[in-house]
C-alpha cells in the first residue's frame, strides 16, 4: 500500500516590507476617501485617547481608498489597535483597515538616502 503525501499548495510570495518599531504615532489605510478629519477622531478614539488624527491628500488621480495618521497619548494602546484593527473593521466603517506604525523622520530620511544611493552622478 503507497502512501501518498498531499501536494504542497504554492505560496505567493509576500511584499518585503519592514516593520517600523512601534511608536504612539499609526499609519491606517483603506479609508474611505471623503472621511473627515473629525469623523476619524470619532472613529478611533473609540479605541483609545486620539491626540491627532489627519486625513493624508490623495496621491495619485482617482484614488479610491484614503488614508491618515492617528497619533494616540500612548504606544501602548497604538500597540493594541495595530494588533487588534489591523485587517479588521473598525466601529463606524463598512470595510477592513489596514494600519501599521508609520514611518518615522529617521526612517524617512534613511529611505530618501538609500532610493538615491542608486541615483547617477550629475555630471
Amino acid at each position: 500500500q503507497v502512501r501518498q503525501r498531499p501536494l504542497p499548495v504554492p505560496q505567493l510570495p509576500q511584499p518585503v516590507r519592514a516593520v517600523n518599531e512601534p511608536s504612539d504615532n499609526l499609519y491606517v489605510s483603506d479609508l474611505p476617501p471623503a472621511l473627515t478629519d473629525e469623523q476619524l477622531k470619532v472613529i478611533f478614539d473609540c479605541y483609545g485617547q486620539v491626540m491627532r488624527c489627519r486625513m493624508l491628500p490623495p496621491t495619485a488621480p482617482g484614488q479610491t481608498k484614503g488614508c491618515a495618521l492617528v497619533k494616540y497619548d500612548t504606544v501602548e494602546t497604538a500597540t493594541w489597535v495595530v494588533q487588534n484593527l489591523n485587517g479588521n473593521i473598525p466601529q463606524g466603517l463598512v470595510a477592513p483597515v489596514l494600519i501599521r506604525f508609520a514611518d518615522t523622520a529617521k526612517r524617512k530620511s534613511w529611505q530618501a538616502f538609500e532610493g538615491n544611493r542608486s541615483a547617477p552622478y550629475p555630471g
